[in-house]
């Protein structure tokens, strides 16, 4: 069976401690790996655990982070700090709780004016399945989408 390279890396490590890439590079496992393979691999599967944890204990922050960096993308005004922003033990919305079990309950940021930027009175956060919903539909869109899937389901029963 074919070992991807960050399992080699996480086996040798494991083996021999959290060694530098030189001294990795002179390990029978590694004398066909070139040695930017070795140190990007070693670093890659050092950082990841690092920044496992870092999100885990961080939440906000890394929300904050990844918006930031969409709307840097996408030119979307971002005015927003991580104490402006409270993750709720449950959506607002449907009542789920905000957690990791799927993407459906993970905390999302919504703008409830897209029309406008990030700013602290224009989001809240909710489950990534109200948002994803909510998208880009109107109050008007929304309200006739419940009302015609109300009648189907009376229609249905």
């Amino acid at each position: 069976m074919n070992s991807s390279y960050a399992e080699i890396m996480r086996e040798a490590l494991e083996k021999y401690g959290l060694i530098e890439s030189r001294e990795l590079s002179e390990k029978p496992e590694f004398k066909d790996w070139p040695f930017l393979r070795i140190r990007q691999t070693r670093n890659n599967v050092v950082n990841s655990s690092r920044l496992s944890k870092w999100v885990r204990k961080n939440p906000k922050k890394r929300m904050m982070a990844q918006v930031k960096s969409r709307c840097k993308r996408k030119n979307i005004f971002f005015d927003l700090v991580p104490e402006d922003v409270e993750i709720p033990t449950h959506c607002p919305v449907f009542g789920i709780p905000l957690d990791k079990r799927d993407a459906d309950h993970h905390p999302s940021l919504d703008r409830f004016d897209n029309s406008k930027g990030y700013t602290k009175d224009n989001v809240n956060v909710i489950s990534f399945r109200a948002n994803h919903l909510k998208n880009d539909a109107t109050t008007e869109e929304i309200r006739a989408l419940s009302i015609w899937m109300q009648d189907q389901e009376d229609l249905r029963s």
